[in-house]
């Protein structure tokens, strides 16, 4: 019985080869009873090899371990030679493992450019491939170059190819064509790319119908309920949610919920002037409370439009105190009523009784409203090229064009994935855009990347260019598209054998919005099949308490893949991180004096030597207003201070890095922009994990630093990746805190904390993160004064605790806002309402 042998490494095409040309084997190895037929020397050679071909998995895999382990002997002394350092064990194994596609998965750090250069060594050095044989791709110009250039000091394996993706499409499609393309400016000009969108789109105001398509999608942008909080989600979580989804109006102003923004767009759209959030023109302002601002207010009806919040049963949303909302409901109504003014009133339940829209108009024209639809040209006029809404709807073509050509799927595969009208409506507007762009690639003879991809992946395909590649090396894996990983499979498949040797890291996946797809590289062999996956597993640029607090931190999310890191350096001698909690509110800009504090501490550190700091932001507007003048100064001490946002510090490294910008909001690190959930069109595997591409894209920040990360963020608005997750359980001990946050508390109304300590007139209080969104607040607490005055309820008894020193005071049982505070008054003491406030809120007092 022909045994299963082979002098290098068995990938699995050539098992199955192996399987089928010796079907009679198989067939075979399933009777061992046979074995008595035979003499008792060659009966244990049978029964041997049929034990070892009924689990032809298991053997092929004992083989592929024994070739390692003989391989990884015989070429020890190269590998050690390779470069100035020896090569690891898992890079020798990386190397040596030869399946149909090799997974390296390279953290930050971790030595992955040894890796490509040493396959490539070795692919020559053992005959297994000629230089002209070997494809390395790279996605970045100098990364190609640094490979190429690493290369050429190693003679032979010098002549490999090195290309970029964008050089290889070009060089297939010219030698197909006969022809070299020319590329349009749309290809490598972001701005001109948006411009010609932002153009497209202003034509659908031209016709009816398009005019009708781009309304609709403007006016309904929130009504995409698949990404939305449950009926059960507490206020803080829909308030969140509703940050996120950016609630604005297609006018550009800003609003507080949802369905706000819904009656606003309707009202905009139908020529119904109103004002938001307009003073009553009568005083009610208290020193408790606010003066009374209705929602809208319709000057040229002189109405007064309140939409509530509530269900059929008149409940608010879970976290919200139904009593205290419905008694704001009546005393709003008694208002306008005593004073004359006409109320109209909304509620959330109206979604389901004929829908919100339908009923606000039923009302309006009640009260003889009349809607005046605007035309195409009014619509234009609203949505300016300054207007909020339309230039985020820009960039949403934008990042769909791009992942939508990055995925090479035809429309029909598109339009299956659609699961609501809006999406529908979306790609409507979508394909009428799509199309001019595409004519006008063709109308100036020119195209763009992804078509350039595409065209050479055919070309592949149909055989019209022959590949002599028959082993293909991949840098940057993790930013693969399924366009460049169909041409990398179709490049395969033309050889006998062919390999492919990827090399990624699924952590450090930031380019989504350039139609990058990290499901791929998490997800590889349900894509291309049998795969071997090998990590890198030894980090030389940071130390290990660094490597556990950044791997722990990005792994929080369960959908990236989980990796065993150890530091080739050892421990720290002092904690990695270091939060700063600065006092200013706009820590980007105005954060000049901890940024000093912070350079004059890596100054001391230093003790003379040249130091390179990274100052990193989320955005470029996070660049600090004197970046010149902290350089020259800071340049006298030997630090180099170098501005990079995080995205474009990818692949570098400094001895230290300061993050700057760390505030929680809209444009905060993460950013509180929700991906439009029409982009789950074109992706291979959305992502469900809260700011998954964000927390990434955090991970790449920290691990550019060699010694230690700095993260500067405001005490009282602090990003959540740092009060959430550094701050945590978890990884706080692998932080030092420098300077003191805001104390959290809970907030009463919403569920979410109360962070911002405030001064009034009659006292302090802590006021929730919310605000204006969330008006909840506690009081502090008269003994400590340094926590807030929590509520707790004990049967019918309500008192409150201090959530710092815990101690309790009663709840007012006229008011039961306030608390029972003790005072001094002409016949002693006694006890009085802590919402008095000069005589001018609660007056209940007891003896006490």
């Amino acid at each position: 019985m022909m045994a299963l042998v082979s002098t290098e490494y068995l990938a699995q095409s050539e098992v199955a080869i192996w399987e089928a040309q010796h079907a009679d084997a198989l067939e075979i190895a399933k009777r061992p009873h046979l074995a008595r037929y035979l003499a008792p020397a060659d009966a244990e050679t049978f029964r041997t090899r049929c034990r070892q071909l009924r689990d032809l998995p298991e053997t092929v895999r004992d083989l592929n371990e024994r070739f390692l382990v003989g391989r990884l002997a015989e070429d020890s002394g190269a590998f050690d030679r390779l470069e100035t350092n020896p090569l690891t064990e898992n890079q020798r194994r990386a190397i040596v493992t030869s399946e149909d596609t090799t997974l390296v998965i390279a953290g930050a750090g971790t030595g992955k450019t040894s890796t490509i250069i040493g396959k490539v060594d070795y692919l020559v050095r053992r005959g297994l491939a000629k230089p002209a044989q070997v494809l390395v791709l790279a996605y970045a110009r100098r990364a190609g170059e640094e490979l190429k250039d690493r290369l050429g000091r190693l003679g032979a394996a010098g002549g490999a190819h090195v290309s970029t993706f964008h050089a290889l499409g070009l060089r297939i499609v010219a030698e197909v064509e006969g022809t070299k393309p020319s590329l349009s400016p749309l290809a490598d000009d972001d701005d001109a790319r948006r411009r010609f969108l932002r153009e497209r789109a202003r034509e659908l105001l031209s016709d009816s119908e398009g005019q009708r398509l781009l309304v609709a999608f403007l006016a309904s942008h929130l009504d995409d309920e698949v990404l939305a909080p449950g009926p059960d989600a507490s206020g803080d979580a829909r308030i969140r949610h509703e940050q996120a989804l950016g609630l604005r109006a297609i006018s550009g102003q800003k609003l507080k919920s949802r369905e706000e923004v819904r009656i606003a767009n309707w009202l905009t759209l139908n020529g119904i002037a109103w004002e938001y959030e307009r003073p009553y023109p009568v005083p009610t302002a208290t020193p408790w409370h606010r003066q009374y601002q209705p929602d809208f207010y319709l000057p040229d009806y002189d109405l007064y439009l309140e939409h509530f919040g509530i269900n059929e049963r008149g409940e608010p949303a879970p976290g919200i105190d139904g009593a205290a909302y419905r008694q704001a409901m009546e005393w709003k109504r008694a208002l306008h009523s005593h004073h004359g003014t006409t109320l109209v009133e909304t509620y959330s339940y109206m979604k389901d009784r004929g829908g919100l829209i339908a009923n606000l108009e039923a009302l309006l024209s009640s009260y003889g409203v009349v809607p005046q639809p605007l035309s195409g040209d009014d619509v234009a006029t609203i949505t300016a090229d300054n207007n909020r809404p339309f230039t985020d709807f820009v960039n949403l073509l934008a990042q769909f064009l791009s992942l939508h050509q990055g995925a090479g799927s035809d429309r029909a595969a598109v339009e299956s994935r659609a699961r609501s009208k809006r999406d529908r409506v979306f790609l409507e507007i979508f394909w009428r855009v799509f199309d001019a762009y595409r004519a006008e690639l063709y109308r100036t003879g020119r195209i763009d990347f992804d078509d350039m991809i595409n065209r050479a992946r055919d070309y592949v395909r149909t055989g019209r260019f022959r590949s002599d590649f028959t082993h293909v090396l991949v840098d940057e894996f993790q930013d693969i598209s399924l366009n460049r990983l169909g041409l990398l499979q179709e490049l395969r498949a033309q050889r006998p054998h062919g390999r492919l040797f990827v090399v990624g890291d699924d952590w450090q996946s930031i380019y989504r919005f350039a139609g990058s797809d990290v499901g791929i590289i998490t997800h590889l062999s349900d894509r291309v099949g049998a795969t071997a996956r090998v990590d890198l597993d030894v980090i030389f640029r940071y130390p290990q308490e660094l490597l556990d607090a950044t791997g722990a931190f990005v792994t929080a999310n369960p959908g990236q893949l989980k990796k065993s890191l150890r530091a080739h350096r050892g421990s720290a001698r002092e904690l990695p991180i270091a939060v700063v909690f600065d006092e200013t509110r706009v820590s980007s800009t105005q954060a000049s004096a901890s940024l000093n504090t912070v350079l004059g501490e890596i100054v001391a550190a230093a003790r003379g030597k040249d130091i390179e700091v990274f100052i990193l932001g989320r955005y470029r507007f996070n660049a600090p207003e004197d970046l010149d003048e902290l350089t020259s100064r800071w340049s006298s001490q030997r630090i180099r201070l170098t501005f990079l946002t995080a995205h474009s510090a990818k692949g570098k490294e400094a001895d230290y890095v300061i993050v700057v910008g760390l505030e929680a909001g809209e444009y905060g690190f993460p950013a509180n922009i929700a991906d439009d959930p029409v982009t789950r069109m074109v992706l291979s595997d959305e992502e469900q994990f809260p700011y998954a591409e964000e927390r990434r894209l955090f991970y790449v920040a920290m691990t550019r630093a060699k010694q230690r990360v700095y993260l500067i963020a405001p005490r009282d608005k602090a990003s959540p990746f740092v009060e959430n997750d550094l701050l945590g359980p978890d990884l706080g001990r692998y932080v030092e805190v420098i300077g003191e946050a805001s104390a959290r508390h809970l907030c009463p109304r919403c569920g979410g904390t109360t962070i911002r300590r405030k001064q009034g007139q009659y006292g302090t209080f802590w006021a929730c993160a919310h605000f204006p969104l969330c008006h909840g607040k506690l009081d502090a607490c008269p003994h400590c004064r340094e926590g807030g005055l929590a509520s707790e309820q004990s049967g019918r008894l309500q008192s409150f605790r201090c959530t710092s020193c815990q101690r309790t005071a009663d709840a007012c049982p006229r008011c039961r806002a306030g608390y029972l505070a003790a005072r001094t008054g002409r016949f002693g003491e006694f006890l009085g309402c802590s919402r008095w406030n000069g005589g001018n809120g609660c007056t209940y007092t007891r003896s006490a």
